[in-house]
């Protein structure tokens, strides 16, 4: 894919960028282009820095417990 042309912008316009952008991932049909879990939680994150919010910075609450057992 080209990029024809680039412009700076806020964190607050990337924010809103990247919400479309999840959202209209949360709705595709195609199984090779869905999110999974990590993804989501890691944009997420991403989400919460542009908004100026502090991230969770925190392990999912699955790993780890594999080994556990």
């Amino acid at each position: 894919m080209e990029v024809l042309k680039t412009k700076v912008i806020t964190e607050k316009a990337a924010a809103k960028l990247l919400k479309k952008f999840v959202e209209n991932k949360e709705k595709e049909k195609n199984t090779d282009l869905m999110m999974n879990e990590e993804i989501k939680f890691q944009l997420a994150q991403v989400l919460a820095y542009l908004d100026g919010k502090k991230p969770q910075i925190q392990l999912q609450q699955d790993e780890g417990l594999y080994g556990q057992y």
